[in-house]
């Protein structure tokens, strides 16, 4: 069950979720399959939009599910693959995901990663505050709480983005040798089918770095 106001809440059984009132049921849906179950949720956005985690343990796959709370309209659906942690900005409308020794930063209006940030060690724990100003980041093996302020956070660049970003040196074709006894250059005739014209050499295509989400 999750709170939405005093007199409004969430109340989720298995794949479906339920918005009660005090006196009546405002909607109600399915948000999964029937084997599936919501297992956490938070209210974003003074209570226009809900996350909810939605889990099958029998496939161990878990997607976030953003949907509507005016009218229950699924907005976004994005799997869980490899996500250790999650935390919830509530008012920002962030996601705080921790996968493989990353944190990654997920803005829930438009569903996709706005950051992905290295981290030195494994964590141990991880929180966000509901207006997504600071991080703290507790590793293992460590009693001391870390402090990284969000906007520190979106500014500085990953490792990966500065591989990404870094200058592909691309070595340029040679050039064809000249020959010494060109042939006479011969005149085109006034009609009759077009002559093709034999291949030039051409510099080679410069690589493309294709992002995948």
């Amino acid at each position: 069950m999750i709170p939405v106001s005093s007199t409004r809440w969430l109340v989720c059984q298995r794949d479906r979720v339920t918005l009660r009132e005090s006196t009546s049921v405002r909607w109600s849906t399915s948000i999964a399959g029937p084997s599936d179950r919501v297992t956490d949720g938070a209210i974003l956005f003074d209570g226009r939009s809900v996350a909810l985690i939605a889990e099958n343990r029998a496939e161990t796959v878990r997607h976030l599910v953003v949907l509507g709370m005016h009218e229950p309209i699924v907005q976004h659906r994005m799997q869980l693959a490899g996500v250790d942690a999650l935390r919830f900005a509530k008012l920002r409308g962030f996601a705080l995901l921790y996968a493989d020794k990353r944190l990654l930063v997920v803005d829930l209006r438009f569903g996709r990663v706005v950051k992905e940030h290295d981290l030195d060690g494994e964590l141990a724990d991880l929180a966000i505050d509901d207006s997504a100003l600071h991080v703290a980041l507790r590793y293992r093996n460590q009693d001391e709480v870390a402090l990284l302020a969000v906007s520190t956070l979106l500014t500085t660049r990953s490792r990966r983005e500065a591989d990404l970003a870094a200058p592909t040196i691309v070595a340029p074709a040679k050039a064809p040798s000249e020959d010494p006894h060109p042939p006479a250059e011969e005149q085109p005739p006034a009609e009759g089918p077009s002559i093709a014209l034999g291949s030039v050499a051409a510099l080679a295509p410069r690589a493309t770095v294709v992002a995948t989400t």
